[in-house]
């Protein structure tokens, strides 16, 4: 018996990585169309300006990173995907020479 990978699931896996990785842009747009939104800051606050420039600074790089690192995950799982489909086909190959050779010595 021959194991097979599900490999589908692993490319649909690699497909929702890959739309979670787009979704931090939106995160980051709201991020800075809202969370780090500035404008009524007025008077004695305008001093915790520099302060949510520094906090919209960090969140920038701390989404910028997991989305570098959910890419990378997305295309190591289509990665994965593909070695596992080839590999399968070696290993169907393989064995389907083993059958025609042990058909040939019953004959």
């Amino acid at each position: 018996m021959v194991q097979r990978h599900n490999t589908e699931e692993l490319k649909a896996y690699a497909a929702y990585l890959g739309t979670v990785a787009g979704q931090f842009d939106q995160v980051k747009n709201y991020l800075h169309q809202h969370g780090c939104d500035k404008s009524g800051f007025t008077g004695l606050l305008t001093i915790l300006q520099p302060g949510v420039d520094l906090v919209r600074g960090a969140y920038d790089l701390a989404l910028d990173f997991g989305q570098d690192r959910m890419h990378g995950s997305a295309e190591r799982m289509a990665q994965i995907a593909a070695d596992y489909e080839r590999t399968d086909q070696q290993v169907a190959q393989v064995f389907a020479r083993i059958n025609d050779q042990l058909g040939q010595v019953r004959a």
